[in-house]
């Protein structure tokens, strides 16, 4: 990947200072006064850097969705496996089988990847209940489990 910083600025100094945050997130201040081969160089080097990333076996989610709750039927502990396919303010919500909300277990910002959240049920009734992913208050994904007690 080749950047020529020159495009941006004109002349032999680039003006005011520039920051420029590479994916480890080390911040580089490029300095008044650098000249435009100086700050092209320290671009080029963090440019190298990320086109040498090797990238882990961790993928990322393309879709919102709850993968996985266990064990099904539970008592009284249940864990909500789910992934967020980019970042986004998400409620999970616990529902009767009519469908009233009973309790929202989490109500917060979330970035992209998996996260795992945990239902404490002690102090609800056995019955079936509907767990349902709320991504930016739009209902994405709804499962089904079984308290028993």
């Amino acid at each position: 990947m080749n950047y020529d910083f020159h495009d941006k600025f004109h002349g032999d100094y680039a003006y005011p200072t520039n920051v420029f945050i590479d994916h480890n997130m080390i911040v580089y201040r490029v300095e008044a006064a650098m000249t435009i081969t100086q700050i092209n160089q320290t671009i080029q080097e963090m440019l190298d850097q990320i086109d040498n990333l090797e990238l882990s076996d961790q993928t990322f989610p393309d879709s919102f969705v709850i993968t996985k709750l266990y064990p099904n039927p539970f008592n009284p502990v249940l864990n909500i496996n789910f992934e967020v396919f980019k970042p986004s303010f998400v409620d999970i919500k616990i529902k009767n089988i009519s469908g009233r909300e009973m309790q929202n277990i989490y109500s917060g910002y979330l970035y992209a990847g998996k996260h795992e959240k945990v239902w404490y049920a002690s102090d609800f009734p056995s019955g079936l209940y509907l767990i349902s992913l709320v991504l930016d208050k739009q209902i994405i994904n709804t499962s089904k489990v079984s308290l028993i007690k």
